[in-house]
């Protein structure tokens, strides 16, 4: 949008409250010339032991697909500003994020 011009949706509310929600943990992004689809996934253990251990180890992950959303280029760019923008006010609010570990760092912490 141009400097001075108003978002037409500016002021504009809707009710969330029957709104399906879902949760994702991984997001893999796929293109073509004419849209951009983000795959939402969960990842998971496969399988845990009955009693917990005390310690941390490694476990074999599987990948649940949860949705594709499907949106033109223009809108993916859109989205991720506004997503960056809203990161920006929690990290403003909350204080900054953790980074990412490394793989050597998860190593380290979760032995084989």
């Amino acid at each position: 949008m141009s400097q001075g011009t108003k978002n037409l949706l500016e002021g504009i509310v809707f009710q969330t409250k029957d709104v399906p929600t879902l949760y994702c943990n991984h997001a893999s992004p796929s293109i073509s010339f004419n849209d951009l689809r983000i795959y939402f996934a969960e990842v998971a253990p496969k399988e845990l032991a009955a009693v917990q251990s005390t310690t941390a180890k490694r476990a074999e992950p599987t990948v649940t697909p949860r949705i594709c959303v499907v949106v033109s280029p223009e809108f993916a760019k859109a989205l991720a500003q506004s997503i960056l923008t809203a990161v920006d006010k929690y990290e403003n609010l909350f204080g900054p994020l953790r980074p990412s570990p490394t793989q050597e760092q998860m190593d380290e912490k979760l032995p084989g």
